[in-house]
């Protein structure tokens, strides 16, 4: 019996077999290597003595297997990336993004460009540019607040927003501003002035309710009506000029203010019930054309009685 001497063909290693053996497995990697692969015959008498101070060599100890036999792996074929936690988790570490629209900004909670509420307690207010509407009630109480500043990309003011800001001295409108909410500033105590932007064409029902500081109103040119209770226990309203394109001035308007004087429009075609009740302070009226008035339009102010033809005609000359 001869020996054959040889390498392993995938890991290198030294490997001697006799020639009785076909196969030999090499001891390292498991890989299975034909006798006939492995070289030339060789005498035993010359095989050296293996060392017993020598090491096995272990190039890739993950290969070594005593009873499968691994696949040959391809050394072009790259390992898998490994995978981060965005990846696996990618709505918790990097959600999509939102639109700004639909973001908070700061202390304001934004929806679709319309501002849903308020979280902050600043006395001065300056609303994100960008919303379009704010909804009613955002404001509602925010006692603190002193003055607010809209941009003009505000379009509407909901019902009753700024409802009871007692400390509310001053507002600047939006320049596109086209409705105002009922109730929107009702009991606002220390608003004294008002600049209404020509580009409101709505203002309902006690907007400014019981606004007991305010003196002076500018209204918007394009108002057709002075809604029901709109200035309602204004005491210190004591002039106002009603703009040309108001043809109706609705139950209660201005009862209960300080009023002194008021002129009414040609364009005016009703005067509706209460529009100037209690306003015992009025002392002159200026008719520019002949209205409906309701009987009880000036009751309890100097022009009470005067709702006959002759009377209105006194009352506009301030007789």
């Amino acid at each position: 019996m001869s020996f054959i001497k040889g390498k392993c063909h995938f890991c290198g290693r030294a490997l001697t077999a006799d020639d009785s053996e076909r196969i030999v497995i090499c001891p390292v990697c498991g890989n299975k290597n034909p006798v006939s692969w492995l070289g030339v015959p060789v005498n035993p008498s010359a095989q050296p003595v293996p060392r017993t101070d020598q090491k096995p060599l272990m190039t890739n100890p993950a290969l070594v297997s005593s009873t499968v036999q691994p696949e040959i792996p391809n050394v072009n074929q790259q390992q898998p990336p490994t995978m981060t936690l965005t990846q696996v988790f990618p709505q918790t570490v990097q959600p999509e993004p939102v639109s700004v629209s639909e973001q908070d900004t700061s202390d304001f909670r934004i929806h679709l460009g319309r501002l849903i509420g308020y979280d902050g307690n600043a006395d001065t207010v300056r609303i994100p540019d960008g919303v379009t509407a704010i909804e009613p009630e955002v404001f509602r109480n925010h006692t603190e607040i002193q003055f607010v500043e809209m941009p003009d990309s505000v379009q509407m003011i909901g019902a009753a927003a700024f409802y009871g800001c007692s400390k509310l001295s001053k507002i600047k409108f939006s320049d596109h501003l086209t409705m105002i909410g009922k109730q929107a500033f009702q009991d606002c105590i220390s608003l004294e002035s008002i600049s209404i932007p020509d580009s409101v064409t709505e203002i309902a029902p006690a907007a400014f309710w019981g606004c007991i500081a305010l003196k002076d109103v500018k209204f918007s040119n394009n108002l057709t009506e002075i809604s029901n209770g709109l200035f309602s226990r204004c005491e210190s309203l004591q002039y106002v000029v009603i703009p040309d394109s108001v043809t109706v001035i609705r139950q209660g308007a201005f009862s209960f203010t300080g009023l002194k004087y008021i002129r009414i429009p040609s364009a005016v075609t009703d005067v509706e019930k209460r529009a100037f009740w209690y306003c015992s302070s009025l002392e002159k009226i200026r008719l520019e054309g002949i209205p409906h008035l309701s009987r009880d339009a000036f009751q309890e102010t100097p022009y009470g009685k005067q709702n006959s033809l002759i009377g209105r005609l006194k009352a506009s000359l301030g007789i």
